[in-house]
């Protein structure tokens, strides 16, 4: 697969998952764009360039909020809401999401960001498909 097959079937997937851990279209879209830089200039050598791109992703993102010591998480999500009501219901997923483990919560956030049960069973290096169906079904009943 060339480049710009590449980012034509996961930049929006990328872009998606960014913007749901950051909030921001902004920062997640600058984000996005430095992921798919380090694609071109430093192509992984693994055959999963789906698991390379979230993983990157997610590190870009995480060293992003470390760097805004000035903004707390929780102010990260307010600045994004529109009513009240948004305020509260962004602090009540925000809770959720920070009870599961870690492995839950990044396989929620995926199927939130477009990515099909089978692309986030091989993100999450499950063994099969129906491993990570299971786990995702168990999760959202």
């Amino acid at each position: 697969m060339d480049l710009e097959q590449i980012y034509s079937k996961y930049y929006q997937k990328v872009l998606n998952y960014l913007t749901f851990m950051l909030k921001t279209s902004k920062e997640a879209e600058d984000i996005a764009q430095e992921v798919f830089y380090k694609l071109i200039k430093n192509p992984p050598r693994e055959d999963n360039i789906q698991g390379w791109l979230i993983t990157v992703a997610k590190n870009f993102a995480i060293n992003y909020l470390k760097s805004q010591k000035r903004i707390s998480m929780g102010e990260k999500y307010l600045l994004c809401s529109q009513t009240p009501q948004d305020d509260i219901e962004i602090l009540q997923v925000k809770m959720t999401l920070e009870k599961l483990p870690e492995e839950q919560r990044e396989l929620l956030i995926l199927k939130y960001s477009g990515y099909t049960y089978e692309e986030i069973a091989k993100r999450a290096a499950l063994f099969s498909f129906e491993s990570a169906l299971l786990t995702l079904i168990n999760l959202l009943s």
